[in-house]
């Protein structure tokens, strides 16, 4: 019974509408499962992704699609919390002198669930619910150090028979100041509202400000700041050391996250597993206490 209302309550906070009353910013929004970092290296590296650059840019600043030199393809599957679970997909591919594009893919699932009336009881049918996000992003550089980039944004939320749809834009920009320090700034879901029955909340906005530094060249550290307009000011920190062995690489990662939405400790942590440059194994696992459990995230990403 307790696993089942924990399922309830994690699910009703992802697919429906999350009302902040912890802090001085309360405020309604939707499509909250939009917030819930997907690839293994972004969700270890504490979300702080805002100044790196490769096919996983697309969902968290389209700017750093830029930067890709060859096709990037990656998938990974997330079993997130109380038995619910989360797919993403992204293919990033650069076309000369015209810019990079990325279309990036994440899906959230939360299974069937029983049904209970207004008292708690259980009425013996059950429901389902699921999101989507659907991103097409283009980037270019505008010079040696700048690139700029843009998300269209399609979302879409079930819950039992009732579903709702919006559109939205992500905008983004990327500065190298030296070969080792880069600054990332982005801003996400413009605009957009999701509408159920006769309901209509807005889409997260967030304001995100980012720095990534190579103290040494198989070390990197990651600093994101996010500026929500439904929560406080979050800190995304992140850091990777790459062991290097033959063709072979083992990058080991670790990562803190304030301001969940869903109580944790913050912490992730992850290891990968890459050839030459060509496919690369992650994993990262980010505990969230004895009422949820952990995540795991495990994925694949190629380039070719």
């Amino acid at each position: 019974m307790k696993k089942v209302c924990w399922r309830i309550i994690a699910t009703v906070i992802l697919t429906s509408v999350t009302l902040y009353c912890s802090n001085n910013k309360t405020g309604t929004t939707a499509a909250v499962f939009t917030k819930i970092d997907v690839s293994p290296r972004v969700v270890s590296l504490g979300g702080a992704y805002t100044s790196l650059s490769d096919v996983n840019s697309v969902l968290t600043n389209p700017a750093g699609i830029s930067k890709l030199e060859n096709k990037e393809l990656t998938f990974s599957w997330t079993q997130w919390l109380v038995e619910t679970n989360l797919g993403y997909f992204a293919i990033g591919i650069p076309v000369s002198r015209i810019g990079n594009f990325a279309v990036g893919l994440k899906m959230f699932n939360a299974g069937e669930m029983e049904e209970t009336d207004n008292s708690g009881n259980f009425t013996g049918r059950k429901f389902s619910a699921s999101d989507m996000l659907v991103t097409i992003g283009y980037a270019r550089n505008v010079t040696e150090k700048i690139s700029v980039g843009t998300g269209i944004k399609y979302i879409t939320q079930t819950i039992d028979k009732d579903s709702a749809n919006t559109l939205s834009v992500d905008l983004g920009a990327q500065a190298g100041l030296t070969e080792k320090l880069n600054l990332g700034v982005a801003v996400q879901h413009l605009f957009g509202e999701i509408k159920f029955v006769s309901e209509s909340y807005k889409l997260p906005l967030n304001f995100k400000f980012g720095a990534s530094y190579l103290p040494l060249n198989n070390l990197l550290t990651s600093l994101d700041i996010t500026v929500p307009s439904d929560n406080n000011i979050l800190v995304g920190l992140g850091v990777e050391y790459q062991v290097k062995f033959n063709e072979f690489v083992l990058p080991l990662r670790a990562g803190y996250k304030t301001g969940l939405d869903i109580e944790g400790s913050g912490i992730s942590a992850g290891v990968g597993l890459g050839y030459k440059e060509f496919v690369r194994l992650d994993i990262t696992w980010s505990p969230y206490g004895t009422d949820f459990g952990s995540a795991l995230n495990a994925g694949l990403s190629f380039k070719f």
